[in-house]
This record gives structure tokens, sequence and C-alpha cells, in this order.
């Protein structure tokens, strides 16, 4: 078990024998972390906990993940509730040649994603509107670096394309 201290936050790690993390709390959250064989994360629960104790609230996330080759290809997270119906969302991944990923879907929604010299530039956000019958923009973002190669810039526009509102110290 580690411990890593922030003032008065305190975030503890526990591992398994392989050395891979099975558990994170932080406060009284906690995610929990299991593994496929291969060591691919194969499941993950976040959920509220007591005096360090897993028991589990009545609301609380469950994120199962699909592996192809190796790679993430798709992910469902399920958030329970102790009001309501469960929400189950399912999420697809897409990967451009180089690795990165192009595109996540999830339910009726789509973030597209493109990269240059290696970072991400520009993410679009669209939904799929029943009435026109295909996909809408709803926001894009646009990113810019400076020479180190830290992000300095996140620029945002409306589906709209109003003028943008610059946001910087990203």
């Amino acid at each position: 078990r580690y411990q890593l201290s922030m003032g008065d936050f305190y975030v503890y790690y526990t591992y398994n024998e392989k050395g891979q993390v099975t558990q994170v709390n932080q406060g009284y959250w906690a995610t929990l972390v299991e593994y496929n064989e291969d060591g691919t994360v194969a499941k993950t629960t976040y959920v509220f906990m007591w005096e360090g104790a897993p028991d589990y609230s009545s609301d609380y996330t469950v994120t199962n993940y699909t592996y192809t080759d190796g790679v993430l290809t798709s992910y469902t997270e399920t958030k329970n509730y102790s009001w309501r119906e469960p929400e189950t969302s399912e999420y697809t991944l897409t990967y451009n040649e180089d690795g990165t990923v192009a595109k996540v879907t999830v339910d009726n929604r789509t973030y597209a994603y493109e990269y240059e010299d290696g970072k991400l530039v520009k993410e679009t956000y669209s939904y799929y509107d029943p009435y026109y019958e295909d996909y809408v923009s709803e926001y894009i973002k646009e990113f810019e670096y400076d020479e180190n190669g830290n992000c300095v810039t996140e620029t945002q526009y409306n589906a709209y394309q109003n003028p943008p509102v610059a946001q910087s110290g990203v």
C-alpha cells in the first residue's frame, strides 16, 4: 500500500502481487480495478466507501472494458443510483493508423479528434438529430501548443460558429 499526501488530502494505492493497482482511495471514494489475464483492465468500480471497507453504497459506477488484439475497442459504463433505475452507456473507440483515438461514439453522440505531430489540435462533438436524420455538430474545440509542447490555448466554438472564447492557462 502506498500513500500520497498533499496537505490534508490523502490518496492511497493498493497493489496486487503483479504490481498492478487494485484500489485507489481518495477520501471516502474508491476506484476498484480488476484485470484480464493479459494484464489489461477488465473492470473498474467507482464507489463510496466508509472507513476504508468496501461497503458498496447504493450509488456507484461499474465500467467493463473490451479489447481486440490488446487494443481497447469499447467499454460499457453503468451508473447505479439509489433513487432511480441504472443508466448504461456503451462507448466505442476507433483509431487512426498511428494508434491515436480518431473517434469515440457513445449512444447517439460522437467525439472526433484530429492531431498534428502527435498532439490533439481539434475535437468535434456531434449528436444524432432525428429531425435531420443526421449528426449535427454541437461544438468544436481547437488546441494550441507552445514550443515545449504544452497546451496554452483552448478555443471552443459553438455549433453556429459564433466568435470563440479563448481560455488560456489550460
